[in-house]
Order: C-alpha cells, then sequence, then structure tokens
C-alpha cells in the first residue's frame, strides 16, 4: 500500500518501513463458548539513522514510544485513515487496552548498526467475544439421602448384647442442591432451590468469591450456593445445567 505507514500512540514509523503480521486467536471458556478474541500485531522493519549517534537517538525514542500500553496501533494509509490493520485500544476491555508484550527489540546484525538496525515489536489486544451468556463456569450437585424406610437404633443392656429398637416407621426424605458458577464480568445469579416448599430457607449459605484483577480488570466473579430440603414424600429433580 502505497503511502501507507504504522502508528502506535503519537509514534509513527518510517512511510513503508513497517512490516506488519496480524494473528488472531478466539479464546474459549470450560463451557465451549468463544469468551474472546485475542489479536497480535508482528511489527518489524529497519529504523534509520543519518550517524550512529541519530540512529541511537532514534532508539530511544521507540523505546519510549513503546514503554508505555494503552495507545491506538495500526496502519494508517497515506491520507491518515486506519486501515483493517488496526487495534482499538477503547474496544480491548478484556485485556484493558493495547498491551505491548515484546520490544522494541533490535537484534543486531554485522554491520548495520551504522545508518540503520532491524526492529521487532509485539502488541496484542483481547476484545470481547459474541457469547450467550456472562456465565463462565457452571456446575451443580444433587444430594439424595434418605429413602424414608423405618429407622432403628441399638440400645445397650446392662447384661448381655445390645437390643435393636425401632424408633420410626418411616423417616423424611432428604436431599441437598448445591453448586458453583464463575461470572466473566459480574457475579452471576444462582438457580432457585428445586423443591421450594421443602426448603430449610434459615439454613441457606451463599458465598462470593472476589474477582482476579487481569490486565487491570477485574474478572471471574464466582459464587456457590447450597439449598436443604426434608419431605415425607420423595424427592424427585435433576441438577441444573446451564
Amino acid at each position: 500500500m502505497a503511502g501507507a505507514y504504522y502508528k502506535y500512540r503519537n509514534y509513527q514509523h518510517d512511510g513503508g518501513d513497517a512490516k506488519v503480521e496480524v494473528t488472531r486467536a478466539s479464546m474459549f471458556d470450560d463451557r465451549g463458548f468463544r469468551r474472546s478474541t485475542k489479536v497480535s500485531h508482528k511489527v518489524t522493519g529497519y529504523l534509520h539513522g543519518s550517524s550512529v549517534s541519530a540512529l541511537t537517538t532514534n532508539i530511544r525514542s521507540m523505546e519510549a514510544a513503546y514503554a508505555v500500553d494503552g495507545g491506538n496501533a495500526g496502519l494508517y494509509d497515506e491520507s491518515g485513515a486506519v486501515t483493517g490493520y488496526f487495534l482499538n485500544s477503547l474496544l480491548a476491555t478484556v485485556s484493558g487496552g493495547v498491551r505491548v508484550v515484546s520490544g522494541p527489540n533490535f537484534p543486531y546484525e554485522p554491520g548495520t548498526y551504522t545508518t540503520y538496525v532491524p526492529y521487532e515489536i509485539v502488541l496484542e489486544a483481547e476484545f470481547p467475544g459474541i457469547i450467550g451468556d456472562d456465565v463462565m463456569h457452571f456446575r451443580e450437585t444433587v444430594e439424595l439421602i434418605g429413602t424414608g424406610a423405618e429407622k432403628w437404633v441399638l440400645i445397650p443392656t446392662l447384661y448381655g448384647p445390645p437390643r435393636r429398637q425401632i424408633v420410626n416407621r418411616q423417616t423424611p426424605y432428604r436431599a441437598v442442591q448445591s453448586g458453583s458458577a464463575v461470572g466473566f464480568s459480574s457475579y452471576p445469579k444462582p438457580p432457585g432451590p428445586l423443591w421450594p416448599t421443602a426448603e430449610h430457607s434459615d439454613m441457606r449459605p451463599e458465598a462470593k468469591e472476589g474477582p482476579v484483577i487481569v490486565n487491570g480488570r477485574l474478572k471471574e466473579f464466582g459464587i456457590t450456593w447450597q439449598y436443604i430440603f426434608e419431605s415425607a414424600t420423595p424427592l424427585v429433580g435433576e441438577p441444573n445445567v446451564r
């Protein structure tokens, strides 16, 4: 593209000098949904200077420009308009903006550090993907306890072996519904109890786990829940799936 140039923040590469290699990688959560897209720009070229001293000054200027994350980056055409090779830092909310993950590196080649030197820079940005909901992880378990059968105990005697005694001809049906979930950008809402009228609501614990900080952004909001049930009739149900 004649007259095109690469630019990061306010730093503009020499026109036609930079070679840009773009790679894209889809990032999936443990449910198989595309959570985000990671885009990388590998920028290579030759930095020029009229002398060794001028070349050293230009190296320092490039290093200073790329020492700060969070700028827009991309290839611009001769009119100054952005091309398809563009990383918008404001839209890269997953990574907290565009990041300089490598460089500027200046691999020395014999005979180069005169009026030019090769350079290599890698920029990276992660953009939200198209997903069904904000839940990254969801797991629930339903544990059924008891069959309603009779209950017996062994009563010690003063002399001789213990005696078996039936204390209840029928016993309650019990169940525990518990699970965990992780939200990508906020706390997910736990599912309701499977058998609301049989729940011991006074025994309901619900816990939140603090999110983690990734690239300056809060992510992965975890919760756990548990419902305890007791009924005179069988409790029939399956765990929730999301």
